[in-house]
């Protein structure tokens, strides 16, 4: 028998098996979130896309609010949600740069000590 024709006979197995509502087909499934590759590299970077998913959420859920409420209230609340993230990115960022301030202040110090 051919390698086609014995490919075609499993797969009409297969089909008559689901159709009847039997199925004796094993299926590997992975049970596990695969990790996703991102190119952002600063939080600054991630700081404008969540703002941008932001207004664009904060439009949908604008032209949504007479339509569907259910439609709005998702939108505004991803919306709301973005501009918070927003918020803390930039927060972080503040953050972040003090500290560097304050190390090269310190080390500053120490170099006009010696």
């Amino acid at each position: 028998m051919d390698v086609d024709a014995e490919k075609v006979l499993r797969r009409q197995h297969i089909f008559c098996c689901v159709y009847k509502g039997v199925c004796y087909v094993s299926i590997k499934i992975n049970h596990f979130a695969r990790p996703i590759e991102t190119n952002v590299k600063t939080s600054i970077e991630a700081g404008f896309i969540e703002f941008f998913i932001g207004v664009i959420c904060a439009c949908f859920a604008y032209f949504t609010y007479d339509e569907a409420l259910v439609l709005f209230v998702s939108t505004a609340l991803i919306a709301v949600v973005c501009f918070v993230l927003t918020l803390y990115n930039i927060f972080c960022v503040i953050q972040d740069l003090r500290a560097q301030r304050r190390n090269r202040d310190v080390q500053d110090e120490l170099k006009s000590d010696v």
